[in-house]
């Protein structure tokens, strides 16, 4: 009796809390979902308590779900939803969903058909292998591989400096798409296109140069890493999100602008660009994870002191002096995770009303810190940003 009322609790809790709720009996319709309370959501999942489920024929799954009550859209495929369905002939995914999770496809599929969202937002990195070597992989033509909106991957041999076209009405290229391509020299992106996916051109190192259309919003992680024959980038001006490594390693890159649209740089986005000398960043930018120019001329032919990415106080660069007064630039909107990290001669900072966030780590450790005023401004403290100042 004590375990029922202990798991009724952690139900209500879990309710409360608006995780995803999974039901006692989840399936409508025959298809297994994950219910989430918050926002009243549903992802087609995988029913691992009954290992031998799987789909068969042909699966048409509904843009909404009744359960309790409660009306859910289905915007997610789940991890391993239909692995190993190797009776599954075709599968129609509706409009509401936006998400597909890892090794949603994984396994010996038997697809041969396949209707596609046309709003997907992301997919995990894996899933253009999942689909490889399906029968509807093996009837598709040589080329660029498309499903819907969703440009795939490209089947056959590619040719020595092929110059590669994305057609229009593709809104995302996938995660790892052509990555390690080395016989791309050029992609022309369709100006239709939002979503740059995950390491989608990582190692195309014949690469030369790229035109981010203005359509992009996002430039998914490492998505043009490795590219060492990159001289040459222009970045649309609706792109918002520079993620992780995004251009990493990109040692024939020499200059960079960086439009007003962008307000997020990803940790290391631009690192070991070793001949990165010129580097335009707009104030618009409020968050960049860290090291974002490390190990490039530009970073290291910047003035020791105070350090700026944008409206980011980035942290000190050379030597601080004993008994520093940090005064932060009037404008700074963030003060960056472990800006001033173990900054021992720090002394007392001045913080201007316009910084919003104190990133996580930012002042830990600086032992030597007597002084600080948070303004009225501030809205977040991050963990740990004044951890270990005796």
């Amino acid at each position: 009796m004590r375990n029922c009322y202990k798991n009724i609790l952690l139900a209500v809790l879990l309710s409360m809390a608006g995780a995803t709720i999974w039901a006692s009996n989840p399936y409508s319709n025959g298809i297994y979902f994950g219910y989430s309370n918050e926002d009243y959501t549903a992802s087609v999942s995988y029913d691992d308590s009954s290992p031998y489920h799987r789909y068969s024929g042909d699966l048409v799954i509904p843009e909404t779900v009744e359960y309790n009550g409660n009306t859910y859209t289905v915007t997610g495929i789940g991890v391993h939803a239909f692995k190993d369905c190797k009776d599954l002939k075709s599968i129609t995914i509706p409009n509401t969903v936006i998400h597909i999770d890892a090794y949603a496809f994984g396994g010996n599929l038997g697809l041969e058909s396949i209707n596609m969202s046309e709003n997907i937002r992301s997919v995990h990195d894996d899933f253009k292998y999942g689909l490889r070597n399906t029968p509807w992989w093996n009837k598709q033509p040589d080329g660029v591989v498309y499903i819907g909106n969703i440009c795939l991957d490209y089947k056959g041999q590619l040719n020595e400096k092929t110059c590669l076209e994305i057609k229009d009405g593709t809104q995302y290229i996938v995660p790892e798409a052509f990555q390690n391509y080395t016989e791309i020299v050029s992609v022309n992106i369709s100006n239709t296109v939002k979503y740059i996916g995950n390491h989608a051109f990582w190692g195309c190192s014949g690469l030369t140069f790229v035109t981010i259309p203005n359509s992009v919003e996002t430039i998914g992680r490492s998505a043009f890493g490795r590219c060492t024959g990159l001289t040459s980038v222009t970045i649309g001006n609706s792109v918002t999100s520079i993620k992780d490594c995004a251009f990493f390693g990109c040692n024939g890159l020499t200059s960079i602008t960086i439009p007003n649209s962008v307000t997020s740089i990803g940790e290391g986005a631009f690192y070991n660009c070793s001949s990165l000398s010129s580097v335009t960043i707009p104030n618009s930018v409020t968050y960049e994870g860290g090291e974002v120019f490390t190990n490039t001329p530009w970073l290291e032919n910047q003035p020791d002191g105070p350090f700026y990415i944008g409206a980011c106080f980035s942290g000190w660069i050379g030597t601080m002096p004993e008994k520093t007064f940090l005064d932060i630039a009037d404008g700074t909107v963030t003060i960056s995770d472990g800006a001033c990290t173990s900054c021992f001669n720090l002394s007392s900072v001045t913080i201007p009303n316009s910084v919003t966030s104190i990133g996580r780590g930012a002042f830990c450790n600086c032992t030597g810190l007597t002084s600080i005023t948070i303004p009225n401004s501030c809205k977040t403290i991050g963990g740990g940003a004044f951890q270990d100042c005796i």
